[in-house]
């Protein structure tokens, strides 16, 4: 009888009740935060670009971390109710604010919206041919790349004209491609090849491909300069010495 009666006087628990407009209250508080560390996201990418445009890509991303540490500010300004967040919801909200701040930088020092990266002039390749068959036939040009710092090609009997070919390529785009030869502009038209050229029958070429025919001069070594622009006035520049023997 006492088992059976400690059994009977054993308390039964009970779910507390739901509090329903209290949590919709959190909730609420909670996505306001969350638009409110967006948009102080986003103008902590537009700090963070100004300062990476003046060439501080260091300060501008210890800036855009300061910014995180603003928040603790900025919420109660926009009367966004704080006293009751815990540490997780704080650091919840630094995790928002970083990977969006991070994605709007990102996103704005970038190609479509921005152009931070210098073009690239280079990687020549050269042949000779006979004027009197101009334009050369695909193919027809037995062409070679630099060895030792130069290209030295074989001029035959008949051949007087050099066949370049450079890539001048940018992340946006090049917008204008110059050659000189011993610092003298050269005032052959500068092509853009895609597929074909006087070097290879078959085949693609990279983006940034380009042809330029250059007469052989009466000293056989001489230093071909080319110049790229890319469309914000960003340089590049590549020269290669071709000895024709």
């Amino acid at each position: 009888m006492a088992r059976r009666k400690r059994k009977e006087e054993t308390p039964e628990w009970t779910p507390p009740e739901f509090d329903e407009v209290a949590y919709m209250r959190t909730e609420m508080e909670g996505a306001r935060a969350a638009v409110v560390v967006i948009i102080w996201a986003l103008a902590g990418a537009i700090i963070s670009y100004a300062l990476f445009a003046l060439n501080l890509p260091l300060v501008a991303f210890f800036a855009g971390l300061f910014f995180a540490t603003l928040l603790y500010w900025i919420l109660p300004m926009v009367k966004v109710h704080v006293k009751d967040f815990k540490r997780k919801d704080w650091a919840g909200h630094g995790i928002t604010y970083f990977f969006s701040w991070l994605a709007f930088w990102i996103l704005a020092i970038n190609a479509p919206f921005s152009d931070f990266t210098d073009p690239t002039a280079g990687e020549f390749t050269a042949g000779v041919y006979n004027s009197a068959v101009t334009p050369p036939e695909p193919g027809t040009v037995v062409c070679a790349g630099p060895a030792g710092g130069r290209i030295t090609i074989p001029q035959g009997l008949t051949n007087d004209t050099v066949y370049l070919l450079f890539r001048a390529a940018d992340n946006v785009g090049v917008t204008s491609v110059s050659v000189t030869v011993d610092s003298m502009p050269v005032t052959g038209a500068v092509e853009q090849v895609s597929g074909l050229s006087a070097c290879r029958s078959s085949g693609q070429y990279l983006p940034g491909t380009y042809a330029i025919s250059i007469p052989i001069v009466s000293d056989f070594s001489f230093t071909i300069s080319v110049t790229a622009t890319d469309g914000v006035g960003r340089i590049a520049r590549g020269g290669v010495l071709v000895l024709v023997t």
